[in-house]
């Protein structure tokens, strides 16, 4: 198993890879998917070699724009298009998925406000005290007796 150059490898948890499938889609003739064929000619096997915790699936859609769908073991599924891409940058995508990997969002344990507020804790239906004072401003100014 390759070591992850990152000094915090995200890809890893307790000596365990994340990424678990790589499944690349494209497309005979299309020629967007001229990139993804150079790169499965060319790149795919050494990468492979290297990597011989993913299982890397190729399969062939007609007339669909090409796309490497990578499956965690727990986050799930992250889809990317390699449309219009030449071999170089199909290796660098799929470089990414193997080093990264989906975080869910997660929901915020504090409140909004740590600090309590000036006017005190609100609550649903409260009810005002004393009546609202209008204060009325005027901005016109008096002639001066010069």
């Amino acid at each position: 198993v390759p070591l992850c150059r990152k000094s915090p490898c995200s890809s890893m948890q307790r000596g365990v890879w994340q990424l678990k499938t790589l499944v690349i889609r494209y497309c005979e003739r299309s020629g967007s998917s001229a990139g993804v064929r150079s790169y499965l000619e060319n790149k795919l096997i050494p990468f492979a070699r290297e990597n011989s915790h993913i299982q890397i699936v190729a399969s062939q859609k007609s007339r669909r724009h090409p796309i490497v769908q990578a499956r965690y073991l727990k986050d799930g599924d992250k889809v990317l298009s390699l449309m219009n891409l030449s071999a170089h940058q199909v290796a660098a995508r799929i470089q990414l998925l193997r080093d990264s990997r989906p975080v869910r969002l997660r929901k915020w344990s504090k409140d909004f406000r740590t600090s309590p507020s000036v006017q005190g804790p609100w609550q649903l239906g409260q009810q005002l005290d004393r009546k609202h004072v209008n204060i009325i401003v005027s901005t016109a100014t008096e002639p001066s007796t010069s």
